[in-house]
């Protein structure tokens, strides 16, 4: 049976919508994670956080688009602190 353009548009839709989700979840996992330990480099944080890389740094910019969190770099290393606010 061939699928047609609304049956990929309600996959894409599910998927984006159970993306979100985990982003969110995972989201809430790192800032309690950095409420708990502080500031963490991002590969700590990825430890931690025990989730895969792409969802840890989605959940980082998700945290970092609503201000609730600081990125720095020094070298080599991104660290991520809460913001201050």
């Amino acid at each position: 049976m061939k699928h047609g353009p609304l049956l990929r548009t309600y996959n894409n839709s599910v998927m984006e919508g159970f993306m979100n989700n985990e982003v969110g979840l995972t989201a809430g996992d790192v800032y309690q994670k950095l409420t708990a330990k502080g500031q963490l480099s991002m590969s700590r944080l990825k430890k931690e956080v025990n989730q895969n890389d792409v969802l840890v740094a989605m959940a980082v910019g998700w945290l970092a688009r609503e201000g609730k969190i600081k990125l720095s770099r020094d070298r080599n290393t991104l660290t991520v602190a809460l913001n201050g606010n």
